[in-house]
């Protein structure tokens, strides 16, 4: 798998025409998190080769051994955080929410509120039947009693409504500025937010160059002075607000976005959420709903990686994780009691 992302990587980063001019091709060369566990100089290698963002992905769904509440699983995300530290990466984490981790996760919050440093984005999914865990969601873990343990992990209420990313009952979305430790609500005026959204649309902003994202914003801010006023004055009374803090922290100001992902069971989809998706999986056939995506999941993971390697086309497995020369025919996964998961396990012991 390591070969095959370098690879892709590599072909993104040094990718020429339109398509090198387009946030997409930076957007694309995203991975998943549990690969790094074994070797961090991987995720350095991965970084050079034109990674951009990271999402590590943490919580008791996964029943790692020796760890038995969220609050023990820190310490891994503690050691992903560290692995991280210093590369040109946007740093996530994914954490899903049951009715058996709901109420750790305001202290999860507060442990991200703490590393905000390197985590740019922590992302909270309520469980879904999927096929693939055992954990679900409802009425003791849905989206509100997540916002609300948000707001409670980072001590203030935060505006989830200012700013749209698909339809509601998909996504919420808040932004925290963090100073001295302590968040305070970026989307407080949602009015404005708004306006700059869509005065915004056609800015592409270099998550990677801190200082090129705020010449950008810059440049387009002594471009328009009306929008510039009005960003002044609630810099200017956001400061007034934190000074206390900001005179502390000596002017640092952090940042940390909070999102929250409710995704749908893959036997109970609607059309209208998939068709207006915003929270995407790329395939060879173009990005796809998530939630249609693990609906259909063998379908599209279990195909062949092209990869080109000392001007030769091999093809990556992602069965048996070989490069071989011949792209494979159809791609099966045979369950034993070992890799089975999720609906699989019940059905498997049946057939016994």
């Amino acid at each position: 798998w390591f070969t095959a992302l370098r690879a892709r990587m590599k072909t993104v980063s040094g990718a020429k025409g339109p398509l090198a001019s387009t946030p997409s091709a930076r957007a694309a060369a995203t991975a998943g998190a549990m690969m790094f566990s074994s070797s961090s100089p991987k995720l350095t290698e991965l970084a050079e080769a034109g990674l951009t963002d990271v999402a590590f992905h943490v919580d008791m769904t996964q029943q790692r051994s020796g760890y038995s509440s969220e609050l023990k699983l820190n310490a891994v995300r503690r050691e992903y955080i560290e692995r991280a530290r210093g590369l040109p990466l946007s740093v996530f984490f994914n954490t899903t929410v049951y009715p058996g981790n709901v109420h750790e996760m305001a202290d999860v919050v507060r442990f991200f509120l703490a590393h905000c440093d390197v985590v740019r984005m922590c992302s909270f999914q309520v469980g879904a039947d999927t096929g693939r865990g055992v954990a679900r969601g409802g009425p003791e873990a849905d989206t509100s009693r997540i916002i609300a343990a948000i707001q409670q992990g980072v001590g203030i209420a935060l505006n989830f409504d200012a700013a749209g990313c698909g339809p509601l009952a998909c996504n919420r979305y808040a932004y925290a500025l963090v100073v001295n430790g302590r968040a305070y609500d970026c989307f407080n005026d949602p009015g404005f937010v708004q306006e700059m959204l869509a005065a915004t649309t056609h800015l592409y902003f270099d998550r990677t160059d801190r200082h090129r994202a705020i010449e950008t914003m810059t440049d387009f801010l002594l471009e328009h002075p009306r929008l510039l006023a009005a960003s002044l004055a609630r810099a200017a009374r956001l400061a007034w607000g934190a000074r206390k803090d900001l005179l502390a922290a000596r002017g640092r100001v952090g940042k940390l976005s909070f999102f929250v992902h409710n995704f749908m069971d893959a036997c109970h989809l609607e059309n209208e959420r998939i068709a207006a998706c915003s929270f995407m999986v790329m395939t060879p056939e173009g990005p796809l709903s998530m939630c249609l995506h693990n609906a259909k999941r063998d379908d599209y993971l279990l195909l062949p990686a092209q990869v080109r390697s000392a001007n030769k086309v091999m093809f990556w497995n992602p069965v048996s994780g070989a490069l071989e020369d011949q792209k494979p025919g159809r791609i099966a996964v045979k369950l034993t009691h070992k890799n089975a998961r999720g609906r699989a396990k019940p059905e498997l012991k049946g057939m016994a």
